[in-house]
């Protein structure tokens, strides 16, 4: 059965939605400091790396079963111990996004409404878009597109505006240290997940490979023309040292960790100062926000239907209450006691990203070797570039975990 071009276009918005989420507002950020040739460098080989290994999820879930979810497909080519790492890592993965959205939105419409309790916020933000998840794929799809598309216009807009701010000069700046590279790299990373929409997408598209390979390429590739669209505007148009810049207003004030989206918004507004900037900002971190946190989301929802088995729930409303209890209230309730956890949690969900992203589907395609199975995708047997992702992870995690002693 062939797939509609309506279904093809909402699921790679989807895909595009999930990976332009708060992310992308941590970039600048990160890079400010890292340096635009540095972060350019991370951010392709991050991009390359992440479209490699989502189609190697895409090629083992099209053997499994309609739904089938990591776990499972963990259980099937790694046995026991690769489904009991796939549920502890899938778990504190889908968790730590789940706050660092919650949290990236709390602050970033507490900005924009200083009067309302930013608790009250984050549980109107996880009710209001937890409603569309449970109502389905389609409802998602269908309000995702809408966001997407102004997403996409918003952020398009942003650079253009930037344009008359940009000074050339800037980019040369940097404050590089080890520190700042093993804290980048795993947020960078982390900004091309749209593995984890997989599972739902697939039975979306008839399980048809090459529109899976299509959707996963072109809604990763938009991710990065943007992402370096909106790095050159903002690290063109502020500066890394003196007044009004990253150093002054951000990173002499607190700890990296600690610093949440409402910090950005405000040095934007600082340092452009016109209500144009202002409202376009605004509108544009709150439309990424959404899109992520609604696929984020439902692959959570998805997941746990799946893997703890409640669908087999007879009464419905018993089956929609505990869906919505452990999709959204655990991370709600992280946000409202600890609420500026925005890079603390994207920094921690590097590891996660790594290990169940990158290394262990890597390892199932070993396990398919010796099945002597055909792929979906050529370059899924492809060994040396097995090779080089599982290094690529290795480094990674030991960036990350050198933050501990840094």
């Amino acid at each position: 059965m062939s797939v509609s071009i309506k279904k093809q276009i909402g699921s790679t918005l989807i895909v595009i939605g999930t990976e332009i989420g708060a992310g992308i507002l941590a970039l600048p950020i990160l890079t400010a400091q890292l340096g635009l040739f540095m972060s350019m460098i991370v951010m392709v080989l991050s991009y390359f790396l992440m479209v490699y290994t989502s189609l190697i999820i895409a090629d083992i879930n099209l053997r499994m079963p309609d739904g089938a979810s990591f776990s499972r497909m963990a259980r099937q080519y790694l046995g026991a111990p690769g489904e009991i790492i796939s549920w502890i890592i899938f778990m504190l993965l889908m968790y730590s996004l789940g706050v660092a959205y919650i949290s990236a939105a709390s602050s970033s419409f507490k900005h924009i409404l200083p009067d309302i309790n930013q608790n009250i916020i984050a549980c109107f933000f996880v009710t209001f878009f937890g409603f569309f998840v449970m109502k389905g794929i389609g409802m998602v799809d269908q309000l995702n597109r809408i966001l997407s598309f102004i997403l996409i216009i918003t952020l398009a807009w942003i650079s253009f505006i930037f344009m008359p701010y940009i000074d050339i000069n800037h980019y040369f700046d940097s404050n590089l240290s080890l520190k700042i590279f093993a804290l980048s790299c795993p947020v960078i990373l982390t900004s091309f997940t749209s593995h984890l929409t997989i599972p739902s997408m697939r039975l979306y598209l008839n399980s048809d490979p090459k529109v899976i390979r299509r959707v996963l390429i072109i809604g990763s590739t938009v991710p990065l023309i943007l992402y370096i669209g909106i790095i050159l505007a903002i690290l063109g148009s502020i500066p890394l040292y003196g007044p009004v810049s990253f150093m002054d207003s951000i990173f002499s004030k607190k700890d990296i960790l600690m610093v949440n989206i409402a910090d950005i918004l405000t040095l934007l507004e600082d340092r452009m100062n016109t209500k144009l900037v202002t409202v376009t900002v605004n509108t544009f971190s709150s439309l990424a926000i959404m899109t992520s946190y609604l696929g984020v989301s439902m692959s959570l929802y998805h997941y746990l239907i799946d893997g703890l088995k409640l669908n087999r729930i007879k009464k419905n409303s018993l089956r929609l209450l505990l869906g919505a209890l452990l999709t959204f209230a655990i991370p709600l309730f992280i946000v409202i006691f600890y609420p500026n956890l925005f890079l603390r949690a994207l920094a921690f969900v590097g590891s996660c990203v790594v290990i169940l992203l990158i290394i262990l589907p890597t390892l199932m395609t070993y396990q398919l070797d010796k099945q002597k199975t055909d792929y979906y995708y050529s370059i899924s047997k492809i060994k040396s570039l097995r090779i080089l992702a599982i290094l690529a992870a290795i480094c990674i995690i030991i960036a990350e975990q050198s933050m501990a002693w840094l």
